[in-house]
């Protein structure tokens, strides 16, 4: 179903400023500005009464807004979603319901949280093995190239003990990498 948000839009801004309301005798109403009740239209039923007093002008307004907003939102890029393989080759603005764009939606989102699976394993084994998981950074850190210590850090060397850190290297050297991308970023 394509709906002509433009020509509701139009409408709605012609019509008698909402909200609206409507009246157990089943007319719909608005209260102008001096407060005084001004009859819209009298329709057969009740039902069909509550139900344009909830569609008034300012409703219908306010829900094209949150439609442009969600679109512009998601900025469909349809073509680069094709050649992910997330929507099919015929699909086009046209043609997406708000099931498809849901299910491409889904596919993304399943895609992004795969990607990020991916990236942390992918730290944890260089923080591992890479750097060395018997190696806290805070070593690297005293006696190597890297300079200043970390404020976050909690290593010490202390005469009576030699080299102590209380915490999991691997995680460690995670935080530096997480603080140098910052830095990077910055």
């Amino acid at each position: 179903m394509n709906i002509d948000l433009e020509c509701l839009k139009k409408l709605a801004k012609k019509a008698t400023a909402g909200p609206w309301a409507s009246h157990t005798d089943g007319t719909v109403f608005y209260i102008d500005s001096y407060d005084i009740p001004r009859d819209i239209c009298v329709p057969e039923s009740q039902d069909n009464s509550d139900y344009i007093a909830a569609a008034s002008p300012d409703v219908i307004l306010a829900l094209i807004a949150e439609n442009e907003r969600l679109k512009a939102l998601c900025n469909w890029d349809i073509g680069a979603l094709k050649v992910l393989g997330i929507l099919p080759e015929d699909m086009t603005e046209e043609n997406m319901d708000a099931g498809a764009r849901d299910a491409a939606m889904q596919k993304l989102q399943d895609m992004e949280f795969k990607k990020i699976k991916q990236l942390e394993a992918e730290a944890d084994w260089l923080a591992e093995y890479g750097a060395g998981k018997e190696q806290c950074p805070f070593f690297e850190f005293l006696y190597g190239d890297a300079e200043p210590i970390p404020d976050w850090c909690e290593g010490s060397e202390t005469v009576e003990d030699g080299f102590d850190c209380p915490n999991d290297p691997v995680e460690c050297w995670r935080k530096v990498a997480c603080k140098a991308v910052e830095a990077s970023n910055a």
